[in-house]
């Protein structure tokens, strides 16, 4: 998917996704609509202010500072680009599972229907069914990411085999898949301890990590040492082109 400007009268889940974003810049309701009206519009030309980008009351993908970098508390690190899979995650921040097993939330059954055995089985109609795999390949696919390690495969829905695909990286840049694992399960956020998201930050005490399924919702979370996690690999997807390295960013 290419990287199109969205104006005025534009439609669609990328102005949704948008809105809900530019609500929480701005700490203002913008409502749920998919429509780039003029309430959006004039949010967007705060944040290019604000960014010292060009004005206008359009929104594209800037190269660092792809969506309002301020949710978890710091502005993204100067020098450091992120792939658009990664801005596309940002927009889906806030994503939560429904309020018990009769209430589901259709954009996570979306990231799940993206695989046929969980259609087949009828897990994909099921937030609660496990998802932060899916959550990472749907974001890959939104961003045009064509390789066939990423999608549609059976061994992606889950978080452990995302070690086996892509290319493996030495160090971390933001953006990139990393798998983690916790072997103190019971004490995880996850029934197997294995989980997969995007690299936001990191140092020796953990990784910080974009990613669904954290907390039943997509956000910014730590995977600290401290609380058993471990990093078990890095991961780009292949075919991709590493951006140029930057200033390494720090918590």
């Amino acid at each position: 998917m290419a990287r199109q400007p969205l104006f005025r009268e534009t439609t669609g889940w990328a102005v949704r996704s948008l809105r809900r974003a530019m609500g929480v810049w701005a700490g203002a309701c913008l409502g749920d609509g998919d429509l780039f009206d003029a309430a959006l519009g004039a949010c967007v030309r705060q944040f290019r202010r604000a960014y010292g980008l060009p004005a206008g009351d359009h929104w594209e993908f800037p190269p660092c500072c792809g969506s309002p970098l301020l949710w978890w508390g710091t502005l993204c690190p100067a020098g450091i680009a992120t792939p658009f899979w990664f801005d596309i995650a940002m927009c889906e921040i806030g994503e939560q599972e429904g309020s018990g097993k009769a209430v589901n939330n259709p954009r996570i059954v979306e990231y799940l229907q993206q695989f046929a055995h969980l259609n087949r089985s009828g897990l994909s109609a099921v937030d609660e069914t496990a998802w932060c795999g899916a959550f990472v390949a749907w974001c890959l696919q939104q961003a045009g990411v064509a390789s066939n390690d990423f999608l549609n495969g059976k061994y992606l829905a889950g978080a452990k085999m995302w070690l086996h695909v892509g290319k493996k990286l030495g160090d971390p840049v933001p953006g990139c898949v990393a798998v983690v694992h916790n072997a103190h399960a019971a004490a995880s956020t996850t029934a197997t301890g294995w989980h997969v998201g995007l690299y936001v930050d990191g140092d020796r005490s953990g990784v910080w990590l974009l990613g669904g399924n954290q907390g039943n919702k997509v956000c910014v979370a730590p995977f600290l040492r401290a609380k058993g996690w471990s990093v078990e690999g890095y991961r780009w997807p292949s075919g991709m082109t590493l951006p140029a390295p930057g200033r390494k960013g720090g918590r």
